[in-house]
C-alpha cells in the first residue's frame, strides 16, 4: 500500500494493524481486478448521533473503473463498474462551504448512476468532505 492510502486511512481512525492489513490486500486484489492503477482510495462513513464514526465502504478510483468494498474491515467483497459516463449525480452538503475548513458538524453526499444503472453513493463527515469533494471534481464531474 502507498504512503498517501496509508496516511489517509490513519487520518480516518483505521489505525489498527490488522485493518491496515486487510486494507492492503484488498488493494493488492483490486489491483489485479481492474485493468488500470488504482489511483484513489475513499472511506465512506458518517458520524452517528453519539459522535462516533460509522465505516460503510472503502471506494478505489481509476481512471474509468470504480471498486466499491463493503466490510471492508472483516471480509473482501468488491463491485467494479465503468465510471463514464456518469448519466446523473447529486450532492448534498450540510455545514460545509468551500471556503472554509469543515467542521465537526460538516456533511457531503454523493449519489452518482453511470449509464449501466449502477449507483454509487458515499458519505463524508468532518475532514473527510474536503476528500469526498475532490474526488467528485475528479471522477465524477469528469465522467459526465
Amino acid at each position: 500500500m502507498n504512503t498517501e492510502f496509508k496516511t489517509y486511512l490513519i487520518s480516518m481512525g483505521l489505525d489498527s494493524e490488522v485493518t491496515l492489513k486487510n486494507a492492503d490486500k484488498i488493494l493488492g486484489i483490486a489491483s489485479k481486478l481492474c485493468p488500470e492503477e488504482i489511483k484513489d482510495i475513499f472511506i465512506s462513513e458518517f458520524r452517528k448521533d453519539n459522535g462516533s464514526r460509522e465505516y460503510e465502504s472503502m471506494w478505489l478510483f481509476s481512471d474509468n473503473f470504480i471498486l466499491e468494498v463493503r466490510n471492508f474491515r472483516s471480509e473482501i467483497d468488491i463491485d467494479m463498474s465503468n465510471n463514464k459516463p456518469i448519466v446523473y449525480f447529486r450532492v448534498q452538503m450540510k455545514g460545509f462551504d468551500y471556503e472554509n475548513d469543515p467542521g465537526e458538524l460538516s456533511r457531503v453526499s454523493l449519489e452518482a448512476g453511470n449509464a449501466d444503472s449502477v449507483i454509487f453513493m458515499m458519505k463524508a463527515s468532518w475532514t473527510n468532505c474536503n476528500k469526498l469533494v475532490s474526488l467528485i471534481g475528479k471522477y465524477i464531474k469528469a465522467g459526465l
